[in-house]
Protein backbone atom coordinates (compact mmCIF):
# COMPACT_ATOMS: atom_id res chain seq x y z
CA UNK A 1 0.00 0.00 0.00
CA UNK A 2 1.16 3.53 -0.74
CA UNK A 3 0.41 6.94 0.73
CA UNK A 4 0.31 10.53 -0.46
CA UNK A 5 -2.79 10.12 -2.64
CA UNK A 6 -4.95 13.21 -3.23
CA UNK A 7 -8.58 12.83 -2.15
CA UNK A 8 -11.69 14.48 -3.61
CA UNK A 9 -13.83 16.80 -1.49
CA UNK A 10 -16.91 14.81 -0.52
CA UNK A 11 -19.63 15.82 1.93
CA UNK A 12 -19.65 13.46 4.91
CA UNK A 13 -22.81 11.46 5.59
CA UNK A 14 -23.86 8.35 7.45
CA UNK A 15 -21.87 6.35 9.95
CA UNK A 16 -18.66 4.40 9.65
CA UNK A 17 -15.80 5.11 7.28
CA UNK A 18 -14.95 4.74 3.61
CA UNK A 19 -12.53 1.99 4.57
CA UNK A 20 -15.36 0.02 6.19
CA UNK A 21 -17.44 0.54 3.05
CA UNK A 22 -14.59 -0.74 0.89
CA UNK A 23 -14.12 -3.77 3.14
CA UNK A 24 -17.83 -4.60 2.88
CA UNK A 25 -17.54 -4.59 -0.91
CA UNK A 26 -14.40 -6.74 -0.77
CA UNK A 27 -16.19 -9.31 1.39
CA UNK A 28 -19.22 -9.26 -0.92
CA UNK A 29 -17.07 -9.66 -4.02
CA UNK A 30 -15.69 -12.96 -2.72
CA UNK A 31 -19.24 -14.40 -2.88
CA UNK A 32 -21.27 -11.87 -4.90
CA UNK A 33 -24.84 -12.90 -4.17
CA UNK A 34 -27.64 -10.37 -3.82
CA UNK A 35 -27.09 -6.64 -3.98
CA UNK A 36 -23.66 -5.15 -3.46
CA UNK A 37 -23.61 -3.28 -0.12
CA UNK A 38 -24.16 0.48 -0.03
CA UNK A 39 -22.67 2.59 2.73
CA UNK A 40 -20.87 5.79 3.68
CA UNK A 41 -18.00 7.66 2.07
CA UNK A 42 -16.99 9.43 5.29
CA UNK A 43 -13.35 9.67 6.37
CA UNK A 44 -11.79 9.12 2.96
CA UNK A 45 -8.36 9.35 4.53
CA UNK A 46 -8.89 5.83 5.89
CA UNK A 47 -8.47 4.54 2.33
CA UNK A 48 -4.89 5.83 2.26
CA UNK A 49 -3.81 4.02 5.42
CA UNK A 50 -6.07 0.95 5.58
CA UNK A 51 -5.98 -1.34 8.57
CA UNK A 52 -4.82 -4.94 8.66
CA UNK A 53 -8.31 -6.42 8.26
CA UNK A 54 -8.92 -4.47 5.07
CA UNK A 55 -5.53 -5.30 3.60
CA UNK A 56 -6.03 -8.98 4.40
CA UNK A 57 -9.51 -8.96 2.84
CA UNK A 58 -8.16 -7.40 -0.35
CA UNK A 59 -5.31 -9.89 -0.54
CA UNK A 60 -7.69 -12.83 -0.05
CA UNK A 61 -9.99 -11.59 -2.79
CA UNK A 62 -7.12 -11.01 -5.22
CA UNK A 63 -5.67 -14.46 -4.46
CA UNK A 64 -9.00 -16.22 -4.99
CA UNK A 65 -9.70 -14.42 -8.27
CA UNK A 66 -6.16 -15.11 -9.49
CA UNK A 67 -6.75 -18.82 -8.84
CA UNK A 68 -10.12 -18.80 -10.65
CA UNK A 69 -8.61 -17.01 -13.65
CA UNK A 70 -5.57 -19.30 -13.72
CA UNK A 71 -3.21 -16.34 -13.26
CA UNK A 72 -0.60 -18.44 -11.48
CA UNK A 73 1.39 -17.74 -8.34
CA UNK A 74 2.58 -15.04 -8.18
CA UNK A 75 -0.29 -13.67 -10.30
CA UNK A 76 0.90 -13.08 -13.86
CA UNK A 77 4.46 -13.32 -12.57
CA UNK A 78 4.20 -10.17 -10.44
CA UNK A 79 5.24 -10.19 -6.77
CA UNK A 80 4.83 -6.44 -6.24
CA UNK A 81 2.41 -5.34 -3.49
CA UNK A 82 -1.18 -4.42 -4.29
CA UNK A 83 -1.75 -0.66 -4.37
CA UNK A 84 -4.60 1.50 -3.11
CA UNK A 85 -6.55 1.60 -6.37
CA UNK A 86 -8.73 -1.44 -5.63
CA UNK A 87 -9.82 0.10 -2.30
CA UNK A 88 -10.82 3.36 -4.01
CA UNK A 89 -12.89 1.40 -6.52
CA UNK A 90 -14.50 -0.72 -3.80
CA UNK A 91 -15.46 2.36 -1.78
CA UNK A 92 -16.86 4.04 -4.90
CA UNK A 93 -19.03 0.98 -5.58
CA UNK A 94 -20.26 1.03 -1.99
CA UNK A 95 -21.07 4.74 -2.22
CA UNK A 96 -22.83 4.53 -5.59
CA UNK A 97 -26.12 5.84 -4.17
CA UNK A 98 -24.32 9.21 -4.18
CA UNK A 99 -23.16 8.86 -7.79
CA UNK A 100 -21.33 12.15 -8.26
CA UNK A 101 -19.27 11.58 -5.11
CA UNK A 102 -18.61 7.95 -6.06
CA UNK A 103 -17.56 8.96 -9.56
CA UNK A 104 -15.09 11.52 -8.22
CA UNK A 105 -13.66 8.93 -5.86
CA UNK A 106 -13.22 6.39 -8.66
CA UNK A 107 -11.52 9.06 -10.79
CA UNK A 108 -9.19 9.86 -7.88
CA UNK A 109 -7.89 6.29 -7.67
CA UNK A 110 -4.12 6.04 -8.18
CA UNK A 111 -3.33 5.71 -11.87
CA UNK A 112 -2.96 2.05 -12.90
CA UNK A 113 0.40 0.79 -14.13
CA UNK A 114 0.88 -1.95 -16.71
CA UNK A 115 4.01 -2.91 -14.80
CA UNK A 116 2.02 -3.92 -11.70
CA UNK A 117 -0.13 -6.84 -12.78
CA UNK A 118 -1.00 -8.02 -9.29
CA UNK A 119 -2.50 -4.61 -8.61
CA UNK A 120 -4.40 -4.69 -11.91
CA UNK A 121 -5.81 -8.10 -11.03
CA UNK A 122 -6.96 -6.81 -7.62
CA UNK A 123 -8.83 -3.94 -9.30
CA UNK A 124 -10.49 -6.39 -11.66
CA UNK A 125 -11.40 -8.67 -8.74
CA UNK A 126 -13.34 -5.78 -7.18
CA UNK A 127 -15.00 -4.50 -10.34
CA UNK A 128 -15.94 -7.64 -12.28
CA UNK A 129 -18.62 -8.91 -9.84
CA UNK A 130 -20.19 -5.46 -9.74
CA UNK A 131 -20.42 -5.25 -13.54
CA UNK A 132 -21.94 -8.75 -13.59
CA UNK A 133 -24.87 -7.74 -11.34
CA UNK A 134 -28.35 -7.85 -12.95
CA UNK A 135 -29.33 -4.77 -14.91
CA UNK A 136 -31.90 -3.77 -12.28
CA UNK A 137 -29.11 -3.38 -9.73
CA UNK A 138 -27.32 -0.92 -12.02
CA UNK A 139 -30.26 1.47 -12.07
CA UNK A 140 -28.81 3.18 -9.00
CA UNK A 141 -25.31 3.36 -10.48
CA UNK A 142 -25.41 5.75 -13.46
CA UNK A 143 -23.27 5.10 -16.51
CA UNK A 144 -20.66 7.81 -15.70
CA UNK A 145 -19.73 5.95 -12.49
CA UNK A 146 -19.40 2.60 -14.25
CA UNK A 147 -17.31 4.24 -16.95
CA UNK A 148 -14.97 5.82 -14.38
CA UNK A 149 -14.56 2.44 -12.69
CA UNK A 150 -13.70 0.69 -15.97
CA UNK A 151 -11.20 3.37 -16.97
CA UNK A 152 -9.42 2.78 -13.65
CA UNK A 153 -9.17 -0.99 -14.27
CA UNK A 154 -7.28 -1.84 -17.50
CA UNK A 155 -7.58 -5.58 -16.95
CA UNK A 156 -11.36 -5.25 -16.73
CA UNK A 157 -11.26 -3.39 -20.03
CA UNK A 158 -9.58 -6.38 -21.65
CA UNK A 159 -11.53 -9.17 -19.99
CA UNK A 160 -14.96 -7.47 -20.03
CA UNK A 161 -15.22 -4.34 -22.17
CA UNK A 162 -13.89 -0.79 -22.52
CA UNK A 163 -15.83 2.21 -21.32
CA UNK A 164 -18.79 3.10 -23.55
CA UNK A 165 -17.26 6.43 -24.54
CA UNK A 166 -14.11 4.65 -25.75
CA UNK A 167 -16.20 2.25 -27.81
CA UNK A 168 -18.21 5.06 -29.41
CA UNK A 169 -15.13 7.14 -30.18
CA UNK A 170 -13.03 4.16 -31.20
CA UNK A 171 -10.32 5.12 -28.72
CA UNK A 172 -9.64 1.53 -27.65
CA UNK A 173 -5.97 1.34 -28.56
CA UNK A 174 -4.94 1.26 -24.89
CA UNK A 175 -7.12 -1.79 -24.34
CA UNK A 176 -5.50 -3.60 -27.27
CA UNK A 177 -2.05 -2.68 -25.94
CA UNK A 178 -3.01 -4.08 -22.52
CA UNK A 179 -4.20 -7.31 -24.16
CA UNK A 180 -0.89 -7.67 -26.00
CA UNK A 181 1.04 -7.07 -22.79
CA UNK A 182 -1.17 -9.51 -20.91
CA UNK A 183 -0.51 -12.42 -23.27
CA UNK A 184 3.23 -11.87 -22.85
CA UNK A 185 2.99 -12.37 -19.07
CA UNK A 186 3.32 -15.76 -17.36
CA UNK A 187 -0.11 -17.47 -17.59
CA UNK A 188 -1.53 -14.42 -19.40
CA UNK A 189 -2.00 -16.14 -22.74
CA UNK A 190 -4.08 -18.96 -21.27
CA UNK A 191 -5.99 -16.55 -19.02
CA UNK A 192 -7.07 -14.36 -21.92
CA UNK A 193 -7.96 -17.32 -24.15
CA UNK A 194 -10.10 -18.95 -21.47
CA UNK A 195 -11.97 -15.73 -20.75
CA UNK A 196 -12.61 -14.90 -24.39
CA UNK A 197 -13.85 -18.45 -25.06
CA UNK A 198 -16.74 -18.30 -22.57
CA UNK A 199 -20.13 -18.26 -24.40
CA UNK A 200 -21.82 -14.87 -24.38
CA UNK A 201 -24.76 -13.15 -26.07
CA UNK A 202 -24.18 -9.57 -24.99
CA UNK A 203 -23.39 -7.69 -28.23
CA UNK A 204 -21.02 -5.17 -26.62
CA UNK A 205 -18.94 -7.93 -25.04
CA UNK A 206 -18.88 -10.08 -28.18
CA UNK A 207 -18.00 -7.17 -30.46
CA UNK A 208 -15.12 -6.23 -28.15
CA UNK A 209 -13.82 -9.80 -28.11
CA UNK A 210 -13.99 -9.96 -31.89
CA UNK A 211 -12.02 -6.72 -32.14
CA UNK A 212 -9.34 -7.92 -29.71
CA UNK A 213 -8.96 -11.26 -31.48
CA UNK A 214 -8.84 -9.65 -34.91
CA UNK A 215 -6.01 -7.38 -33.74
CA UNK A 216 -4.15 -10.37 -32.31
CA UNK A 217 -4.33 -12.17 -35.67
CA UNK A 218 -1.65 -9.70 -36.77
CA UNK A 219 1.03 -10.89 -34.34
CA UNK A 220 -0.35 -13.48 -31.89
CA UNK A 221 -2.16 -16.09 -33.98
CA UNK A 222 -1.37 -18.63 -31.25
CA UNK A 223 -3.60 -16.75 -28.78
CA UNK A 224 -6.44 -16.52 -31.30
CA UNK A 225 -6.33 -20.22 -32.11
CA UNK A 226 -6.09 -21.11 -28.41
CA UNK A 227 -9.28 -19.11 -27.82
CA UNK A 228 -11.32 -20.93 -30.45
CA UNK A 229 -9.95 -24.35 -29.52
CA UNK A 230 -10.88 -23.67 -25.90
CA UNK A 231 -14.32 -22.48 -26.99
CA UNK A 232 -14.81 -25.71 -28.97
CA UNK A 233 -13.46 -28.15 -26.41
CA UNK A 234 -14.94 -26.58 -23.29
CA UNK A 235 -18.12 -24.89 -24.51
CA UNK A 236 -18.81 -26.44 -27.90
CA UNK A 237 -22.45 -27.38 -27.34
CA UNK A 238 -23.38 -23.97 -25.96
CA UNK A 239 -21.65 -22.15 -28.80
CA UNK A 240 -23.47 -24.44 -31.26
CA UNK A 241 -26.78 -23.36 -29.73
CA UNK A 242 -25.75 -19.71 -30.05
CA UNK A 243 -24.78 -20.17 -33.71
CA UNK A 244 -28.01 -22.02 -34.55
CA UNK A 245 -30.03 -19.27 -32.91
CA UNK A 246 -28.11 -16.58 -34.79
CA UNK A 247 -28.68 -18.46 -38.05
CA UNK A 248 -32.44 -18.55 -37.47
CA UNK A 249 -32.55 -14.87 -36.53
CA UNK A 250 -30.58 -13.83 -39.60
CA UNK A 251 -32.95 -15.79 -41.86
CA UNK A 252 -35.95 -13.75 -40.78
CA UNK A 253 -37.33 -11.26 -43.33
CA UNK A 254 -36.97 -8.28 -41.02
CA UNK A 255 -33.67 -6.63 -40.24
CA UNK A 256 -31.84 -8.48 -37.43
CA UNK A 257 -30.90 -6.83 -34.18
CA UNK A 258 -27.29 -6.65 -33.01
CA UNK A 259 -27.24 -9.84 -30.90
CA UNK A 260 -27.15 -12.45 -33.72
CA UNK A 261 -24.77 -10.28 -35.73
CA UNK A 262 -22.43 -10.08 -32.73
CA UNK A 263 -22.38 -13.88 -32.41
CA UNK A 264 -21.35 -14.17 -36.05
CA UNK A 265 -18.86 -11.34 -35.67
CA UNK A 266 -17.14 -13.23 -32.84
CA UNK A 267 -16.07 -15.84 -35.41
CA UNK A 268 -14.76 -13.36 -37.99
CA UNK A 269 -11.13 -13.61 -36.75
CA UNK A 270 -11.28 -17.40 -37.11
CA UNK A 271 -12.72 -17.04 -40.60
CA UNK A 272 -9.90 -14.64 -41.50
CA UNK A 273 -7.30 -17.17 -40.37
CA UNK A 274 -9.06 -19.98 -42.25
CA UNK A 275 -8.97 -17.83 -45.38
CA UNK A 276 -5.23 -17.26 -44.98
CA UNK A 277 -4.50 -20.94 -44.33
CA UNK A 278 -6.76 -23.19 -46.37
CA UNK A 279 -6.00 -26.32 -44.34
CA UNK A 280 -6.29 -24.61 -40.94
CA UNK A 281 -9.42 -26.48 -39.86
CA UNK A 282 -8.15 -29.79 -41.22
CA UNK A 283 -4.86 -29.64 -39.31
CA UNK A 284 -6.66 -28.53 -36.13
CA UNK A 285 -9.51 -31.04 -35.86
CA UNK A 286 -11.08 -29.40 -32.82
CA UNK A 287 -12.02 -26.44 -35.02
CA UNK A 288 -14.11 -28.50 -37.45
CA UNK A 289 -17.11 -28.02 -35.17
CA UNK A 290 -17.10 -24.32 -35.98
CA UNK A 291 -17.54 -24.89 -39.71
CA UNK A 292 -21.04 -23.40 -39.71
CA UNK A 293 -19.86 -20.33 -37.78
CA UNK A 294 -16.98 -19.80 -40.21
CA UNK A 295 -19.36 -20.04 -43.17
CA UNK A 296 -21.71 -17.50 -41.58
CA UNK A 297 -18.81 -15.12 -40.98
CA UNK A 298 -17.77 -15.48 -44.62
CA UNK A 299 -21.36 -15.03 -45.83
CA UNK A 300 -22.07 -11.82 -43.94
CA UNK A 301 -18.54 -10.38 -44.16
CA UNK A 302 -18.93 -8.39 -40.96
CA UNK A 303 -16.21 -6.02 -39.83
CA UNK A 304 -14.67 -6.21 -36.36
CA UNK A 305 -13.65 -2.56 -36.37
CA UNK A 306 -14.80 -0.34 -33.49
CA UNK A 307 -15.81 3.30 -33.76
CA UNK A 308 -13.49 5.86 -35.28
CA UNK A 309 -10.43 3.64 -34.84
CA UNK A 310 -11.59 1.45 -37.70
CA UNK A 311 -12.31 4.24 -40.17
Amino acid sequence: MTTGQALPAIEAFGRGSAEETARAILDWARQPTGHAPRATLRELETLIAPGGRTVASLQRLACEVAARLGAGDPPLGDRAPIGLGALFLAAAIGGRHRPSDAERLAAAAPAPSLSHWRDLLARHAVLAPFLAMPAADHAISPAPLEEALIVASPLTTVLCRPAARQLVEGTVGAGIDTARRLVSRPHGRAMLSRRMAVPERDPVTLNWRAHVLSQLTLDRVDVVLDTYVTARVTYGEEWDRHVRWATRELCRPELPDEAPLAIVRFFVPLALLARRQADLVRVRPYLTGFGRAIRLAEQYRLTTRIGAEGR
